[in-house]
Order: structure tokens, then C-alpha cells, then sequence
């Protein structure tokens, strides 16, 4: 039966909280196979998260080797998480970000003030997941008018 196990390097972060560089399923108990460096160390992943490796791009997981406990982001991993709830919050932000990915682009007609207030809110979306109280409490960030040059 394979181990689900995950890899830290054990040379960065803090002493409960070393980042998570990998995770998966061994077909092998013998974990220490997963290790590729001096500084990784493989143990079994009995947190119960289920991680995306689509988050990563976004967030940090972090373990405590004194308490097996898994960190996200430097905050203790909720199950709210992963819910549909906060998967529709999620979808919904995506959503508002595709809708202005184009005022990014170099040859927008719009204004340069309003270009860096299109990236604010932007970046106001990606940090939707990091409010406190979210999924239940959600302010949403107000988008910008468009102005053209």
C-alpha cells in the first residue's frame, strides 16, 4: 500500500516551520528515498491535507517536526480550505481577475494611474483567500473605473 509522505527542507524557515518542498505517494516505506539532498527530510504526511499542487504558485506549506502539525501560508491549514464554499469564492475571484487581465497588457489604452490602480485591485483579489473570516466574511475589493489616456 503506498505512504503518502512529504519532504521539508530542514535547513530553512523556523524550527516549526520548515517549508515543504514536495509531497506524494511512495510505493516504498522507506521514505529516506525521497530524500534528494542533505538538507531534505522525508516523513509520512499524516496531516490529513489533501495538498494542490495548483496553490503552490500562491501559497507556502510549512511542517512542525515537533508536532506533525501542517502550516499554510504560516497559519495553521483550516478544512475550510478546501470546501466548496471557498472553492466558489476562489472560482468567483478568478473570474474577476480574467475579467482585467487586459489592463496589464503594455499596449492598453488606458491611463497610467489607472493601470496601477487596475493592478491594486488585482492584487486585492489574490489576497481574497488571506482575509480573516473568510469563507463566511468576504469584502470585496471595489474595481477601478476605467480611464483612457
Amino acid at each position: 500500500m503506498p505512504t503518502l509522505f512529504l519532504v521539508y527542507d530542514n535547513t530553512l524557515g523556523t524550527a516549526s516551520a520548515r517549508p515543504i518542498i514536495r509531497w506524494g505517494e511512495a510505493a516504498d516505506a522507506d521514505l529516506s528515498l525521497q530524500e534528494h539532498s542533505a538538507s531534505e527530510t522525508a516523513v509520512e504526511n499524516t496531516s490529513g491535507l489533501p495538498f494542490d499542487p495548483d496553490e503552490t504558485t500562491d501559497y507556502k506549506y510549512y511542517y512542525d517536526p515537533s508536532t506533525g502539525d501542517v502550516s499554510f501560508s504560516g497559519l495553521l491549514a483550516d478544512p475550510w480550505f478546501y470546501s466548496s464554499e471557498s472553492e466558489e469564492y476562489r472560482t468567483q475571484r478568478d473570474t474577476l481577475l480574467a475579467e482585467c487581465d487586459w489592463t496589464q497588457l503594455p499596449d492598453t489604452a488606458l491611463s497610467a494611474s489607472c493601470v496601477t490602480d487596475f493592478a491594486t485591485y488585482r492584487q486585492a483579489l489574490r489576497d481574497v483567500p488571506q482575509q480573516g473570516g473568510f469563507p463566511s466574511t468576504i469584502t470585496w475589493p471595489t474595481r477601478p473605473t476605467e480611464v483612457n489616456a
